[in-house]
């Protein structure tokens, strides 16, 4: 049986994944430790781990558009290195403010990096396995839409290069 390239696109970008939000939860871990060293509340250095979602949240946005123009290839390799870049300055932090913006700001932007463009490429190889005969990624009803747009109440219709178009369904009484 032959590996379709996809499946390994699929890995990495889980692996890519996993390694980007393990580096912002092992603020937990971490926390209790950096308060002893350096005397830091724990409200200030958790607010750190607030920023990350807020900015991953933000800049995935960017880093989708990127990936439309540029390839999920340049943009994790460019989130990758500012995660390391991040992960790095922000161990050599000196103040918490400085903490923050590192910690907080910086590696929430890279792994924003991860997820939006990895899904596009794995929604990409679904789309092309699906129509080759094997498993998709995303199950979906006879019309074509996922369970999840489904119980959401929203149709997807696919539209060239990774763009959806989301258009309110019918309301959930009037489905079979």
């Amino acid at each position: 049986m032959k590996w379709h390239y996809g499946w390994v696109i699929v890995l990495v970008g889980a692996l890519m994944t996993c390694i980007g939000i393990g580096s912002m939860f092992s603020l937990a871990v971490f926390m209790q430790p950096i308060a002893t060293e350096t005397g830091w509340s724990r409200s200030g250095i958790s607010m750190a781990a607030t920023l990350d979602f807020l900015f991953m949240g933000a800049a995935s946005f960017f880093w989708g558009a990127l990936s439309d123009k540029f390839g999920t290839r340049v943009v994790v390799l460019s989130g990758s290195a500012l995660l390391g870049a991040g992960l790095v300055t922000a161990s050599r932090a000196t103040t918490l403010i400085e903490f923050q913006l590192l910690f907080g700001v910086l590696i929430g932007v890279a792994i924003g990096s991860y997820y939006a463009p990895m899904m596009a490429a794995a929604t990409d190889f679904s789309v092309a396995a699906s129509s080759s005969g094997e498993q998709p990624l995303v199950s979906s009803d006879n019309r074509g839409r996922s369970d999840s747009a489904r119980r959401a109440g929203i149709d997807t219709i696919a539209a060239p290069s990774r763009k959806r178009l989301k258009i309110p369904s019918q309301s959930a009484s009037s489905r079979p």
